[in-house]
Parts: C-alpha cells; sequence; structure tokens
C-alpha cells in the first residue's frame, strides 16, 4: 500500500473526514491529493497526520500493511501512564482498540481486568469482579508465555467470590497464619454488605445469622448496616459510630473506613442529625484524599 493509501483507510477506520482530519494544519484539496499520490506530505504535515491518527510515522512509510506493531508504538506510552495512574479502565480501552494482540497486550489486558476485578472487590461489587478476573483470567490463558501464574492469581480471586456468594466459609476464628481463610472472611464481608445495602435484608439477615466471624469490625460493619436496611437507623448510628471512634485510635484500613463514613452519614440523615452526617461528609473527603495519594 502507498502512504496515501495508508493514510485513506486509517481515517476511514477513524471514522473521519478530510475536513476533519486537516482544518488545522492543511487544506481539504491538498490531503485529498495525498490520499490519491498525486503528491507527498512533507515531514511535518506527515507527522501531524500520524498524531491524529494515532499511528507511527514509521508505519505510512514502511511497505507493511501490519499496522499493529505501530498503533501499539504509539500508544504504549499513554497506556503506561494510565497504568501507573491506576486508571486501568483507560488502558484497558486503549489496547482494546489496537487492531491485534501480542503477549505483551495480552498481558497489559489481563493486569488492568484482574486490577478493576479488586477496586470493585473493595466497594463490595462482587459479583461486578467476578466477570472481570473471568476474562482476567481467559487473557492469561491465551498467552504464548508464563499465563499460568496470572491464571492462578485471577481463579482465587474467582474462589473467593464463589465462596462468598454462596456463603459456604467454615466457622471462624482460623489460625493466624491462615491467609487463604482471612481473605474468603473479607469476601464474606464486602458480600454481606452489599446484599444488606440492596435491600435484600432477609436473606442477608439469615446467613448473618449463621456465620462466625473472627473480626469484629466486619461483624458489627454488617449489623449497622441491616439495622440501616430495617430503617433501624438510630442503632446504626450507634454501631458506626463505634467503628468510627475506633479507627481514630487504633487506625483501620483506610478504604473500609470510608465505608462505614459514608453509611454513618446515611443513617445521620435518615435520623435528622444534618450536623453529624456534615461532620461526616468532611471525614470522607478526607479519607478520600489519604487513598487517592498513600503515603
Amino acid at each position: 500500500m502507498t502512504i496515501g493509501q495508508k493514510i485513506k483507510e486509517l481515517r476511514n477506520k477513524a471514522g473521519l473526514t478530510q475536513s476533519e482530519l486537516c482544518r488545522d494544519f492543511i487544506t481539504r484539496n491538498m490531503l485529498s491529493r495525498i490520499e490519491h499520490d498525486a503528491a507527498l506530505p512533507s515531514l511535518g504535515t506527515l507527522c501531524e497526520l500520524c498524531q491524529k491518527l494515532g499511528i507511527s510515522a514509521g508505519y505510512l512509510i514502511d511497505d507493511t500493511t501490519d499496522e499493529f506493531p505501530y498503533r501499539k508504538l504509539s500508544l504504549i506510552p499513554r497506556i503506561r501512564e494510565y497504568c501507573l495512574a491506576g486508571d486501568y479502565g483507560n488502558a484497558l480501552l486503549l489496547c482494546e482498540s489496537l487492531s491485534g494482540d501480542d503477549d505483551e497486550t495480552i498481558l497489559i489486558k489481563c493486569e488492568c481486568l484482574y486490577q478493576m476485578g479488586k477496586k470493585m472487590c473493595d466497594s463490595g461489587e462482587l459479583f461486578e469482579a467476578k466477570a472481570l478476573f473471568s476474562d482476567s483470567e481467559k487473557y492469561a490463558l491465551s498467552m504464548t508465555y508464563g499465563s499460568e501464574m496470572f491464571a492462578a492469581r485471577a481463579r482465587e480471586m474467582l474462589a473467593d467470590i464463589e465462596y462468598a456468594a454462596n456463603a459456604r466459609i467454615p466457622d471462624f476464628p482460623y489460625g493466624a497464619s491462615d491467609f487463604t481463610a482471612s481473605r474468603a472472611e473479607y469476601y464474606m464481608y464486602l458480600y454481606m454488605l452489599g446484599i444488606a445495602k440492596n435491600a435484600r435484608y432477609d436473606l442477608a439477615s439469615g446467613i448473618y445469622d449463621t456465620l462466625k466471624f473472627s473480626n469484629s469490625f466486619y461483624k458489627k460493619h454488617i449489623s449497622a448496616r441491616l439495622s440501616a436496611s430495617a430503617h433501624n437507623h438510630s442503632r446504626a448510628i450507634t454501631l458506626l459510630s463505634e467503628l468510627a471512634d475506633n479507627f481514630e485510635n487504633t487506625g483501620e484500613n483506610i478504604v473500609l473506613m470510608y465505608g462505614v463514613y459514608s453509611d454513618l452519614e446515611i443513617s445521620c440523615r435518615a435520623a435528622s442529625d444534618y450536623e453529624k452526617a456534615y461532620a461526616c461528609l468532611r471525614k470522607r473527603t478526607e479519607l478520600l484524599e489519604r487513598i487517592k495519594t498513600p503515603s
């Protein structure tokens, strides 16, 4: 393919008209001449076109018609920036915009899906997280090299979610060294918070009565969420306030405490205690800043 043919093909793939592509730096007539190989672009014009089309100049001047390695080359720096910033959603979108896959891009997709799944878990959205971990495992298994390690960690998360979703966690407490049991209890806690929040009070309270949590924080937070679901906001405020006071003294997980202050704000508003609700809002804002900028 000629330079002009490649430019036209990339423009059409991007859904751009000639006017939309060239409006800032050359005339539409000049772009038309380039696309029909009646003229060659200058170096400056070539670089500008490449930037707007998201491709490196190497692809346009190379004899190859495989644009994937060149498009990947131009996108990898942005993908890396998104990953370093924890913006895995946009990193995944850029990977998916490529016209093909290799082990590196598959690994990036695998990692993005895994990290997005972990964030979903931490916010209590276990069922949404399950789909992300499942896709992460599929991508891992499609790699040519080193796939099992990445697939195994996704399977671990899927197993934890299955335990929680089916309420099949054995009695607690476990030994302090049993990391798997501790993680399973954590996901059971998130699952219970989720179903209590989604007005499934009977299901949540029925499961809660059968569980023996070793972590008192988990148990009290779930109890508070159940109380709020039953419109017993005074009890919810008491329990959540105790957790908040304990946090100030001992320093629990900041992400979990953000959830406590969110619930406390809701219950305070329901009880018309707007002064305390506003104090919770300020505390949530402070915690959110600490979450975004870890020390």
